[in-house]
């Protein structure tokens, strides 16, 4: 199965063959990928005509981010962030029209976590796709959303919880700051007036004695 992969992930990959199976596409959507999000909010955009300059900006940001502002694709195939977008658009365009191909599958961790192939994860999650994987014993990457915390990640936070419907809301009152999970993004806020604060907690307990 490896010589399906991008060559220049080889040298990362332990010495096994790689398992090959096939998933639901939201089964890949992991916090250790939160650029998952920023991917999918694009595709979706992109595949609906949508007019926004908001999604394509962002997505061009969150490349930036996971480049280091290099912009360069390890295999030399994109050198710019217009080389993101032309490649991305292409590709949505054909799995639009011809669907996921065996030949292109997404490696994969034990967790499902993508080591490589999170534009075609993306797109498979916009257009519903089953996503062949090939999956091995090494960690992922991981581009939690710290990795982006000088973007606008709260978009990103929504489309991730519709993605992960498992996903819950963890709301911390006051300074303290211990909990037994790892959250995948947070925020904090302060809410002025009494009427706020009443209409927070309204909410948070709505429908509970």
């Amino acid at each position: 199965m490896k010589h399906l992969l991008n060559p220049h992930l080889l040298q990362f990959l332990p010495d096994e063959p790689g398992a090959p199976d096939t998933v639901a596409p939201e089964a890949l959507v992991s916090p250790r990928r939160f650029d998952l999000t920023f991917k999918h909010i694009y595709a979706q955009h992109f595949l609906l005509r949508g007019k926004s300059a908001y999604p394509e900006r962002q997505y061009r940001e969150h490349i930036q981010c996971v480049t280091n502002g290099a912009c360069k694709e390890d295999d030399g195939s994109k050198a710019s962030l217009d080389d993101y977008v032309a490649a991305f658009n292409a590709l949505l365009v054909s799995m639009h029209d011809h669907g996921f191909t065996q030949w292109h599958p997404v490696p994969v961790d034990a967790l499902n976590t993508p080591l490589d192939g999170t534009h075609r994860a993306s797109a498979a999650l916009a257009l519903n796709l089953p996503v062949p994987v090939v999956r091995f014993s090494h960690e992922g990457p991981a581009y939690s959303a710290s990795v982006f915390s000088g973007m606008d990640c709260a978009r990103a936070a929504v489309e991730y919880c519709k993605l992960r419907p498992s996903a819950r809301i963890m709301v911390l009152f006051g300074e303290s700051t211990r909990w037994s999970v790892t959250p995948v993004y947070m925020t904090e806020f302060d809410l002025p007036s009494i009427v706020a604060q009443d209409n927070l907690i309204t909410e948070l307990y709505l429908g509970e004695e």
